[in-house]
């Protein structure tokens, strides 16, 4: 366990990770600066009925999966959706159909999940539990650490074109 709590953190600290240090923005409106810090021993709690984060990545980048490691305060399910633009207000303009959803996630324990998908253009990245545990239910939501990647294997990126969802 200790050998793979350090593998991650390093993975979160690296410059690899697009979301390392950038803005992430939680669905109560507030900034929040703990879960892209790069230390998986500090994070974020939110009671919000259906809580959500997104992070700014500064610019648009190709992405291929999310980092998240979760207290047992966790959600069981949740979706992953991104935007290359924003609106007239600043507030980036989400497709309907997320990029990927997570499932069947352990209820109440503290775990890393890492979602994989087909590259995809992205500038922000929102992550919206849509299932909690029990604890997350009962006390909010709580990651400790979120990490954007690119796609594992270069032929997995698609183009620009492609992955930008019509509005």
């Amino acid at each position: 366990k200790a050998a793979h709590m350090a593998e991650i953190t390093a993975r979160f600290a690296s410059v690899d990770n697009f979301a390392l240090n950038k803005n992430a923005k939680i669905s109560t409106g507030d900034t929040v600066a703990q879960i892209t810090d790069g230390n998986p021993g500090t994070g974020w709690q939110n009671a919000a009925a259906e809580p959500w984060f997104e992070i700014d990545l500064g610019e648009v980048k190709t992405i291929g999966s999310v980092l998240a490691y979760w207290e047992a305060s966790n959600p069981i399910a949740y979706d992953i959706y991104v935007a290359t633009e924003t609106d007239a207000d600043g507030n980036p303009v989400y497709g309907d159909t997320p990029v990927a959803t997570q499932t069947g996630l352990a209820n109440n324990v503290s775990v890393d999940v890492e979602t994989t998908f087909t590259g995809v253009a992205a500038r922000y990245v929102k992550v919206l539990c849509t299932e909690l545990s029990g604890n997350a239910k009962a006390y909010g939501v709580r990651p400790w650490e979120v990490g954007v990647f690119a796609p594992t294997k270069p032929d997995e990126s698609e183009t620009e074109s492609e992955s930008v969802p019509e509005s």
